[in-house]
């Protein structure tokens, strides 16, 4: 069976930040919705820095359908997107990147997961070749478990020092 996909999506905001997020998949409109207010205030108290001073991507580059999430097809999508991010990250040249949530980071860096997994590594700085990582809570997880929003912002707050 194929995936098809109803649209592409690329990553957005300024192609020169030294920060680029990567989510998993586009969830809804970013910056609209609980999840895209958590992560705009993220930036805002985490990092002193506005919306548009950031660059934001995913991983899952096309639309699926909700049938479509339950299709162990998923996974090779993810493989097949991850080129196209890979790129998208050698031309951005972000300092940082902050994965958002542990399957963005377990898709991206299987290679950096630890033993302790993702709860021993979340907000830590890690580093990967020639940039650092950085695997934190995503906005929709703070969405349905708001009293770790705290916890979010200051694992933003943390980087500052690497950029």
């Amino acid at each position: 069976m194929r995936n098809s996909s109803k649209c592409v999506f690329t990553g957005f905001g300024d192609k020169n930040s030294k920060i680029m997020f990567v989510s998993l998949c586009k969830k809804d409109d970013y910056f609209e919705g609980a999840s895209g207010k958590i992560l705009e205030n993220a930036i805002n108290n985490g990092l002193n820095l506005g919306k548009d001073s950031v660059y934001i991507s995913l991983l899952l580059r096309c639309e699926i359908s909700n049938s479509d999430a339950k299709n162990p097809a998923l996974k090779s999508s993810f493989e097949l997107c991850r080129p196209y991010l890979l790129e998208e990250i050698r031309l951005i040249k972000p300092k940082i990147i902050i994965t958002l949530g542990e399957e963005a980071f377990m898709h991206l860096y299987p290679n950096l997961l630890s033993k302790g997994g993702f709860s021993s590594i979340r907000g830590s700085i890690l580093k990967d070749d020639d940039r650092f990582i950085m695997p934190t809570f995503s906005p929709e997880w703070i969405s349905k478990n708001p009293s770790f929003e705290e916890n979010f912002i200051d694992d933003l707050k943390k980087i500052k020092g690497v950029i």
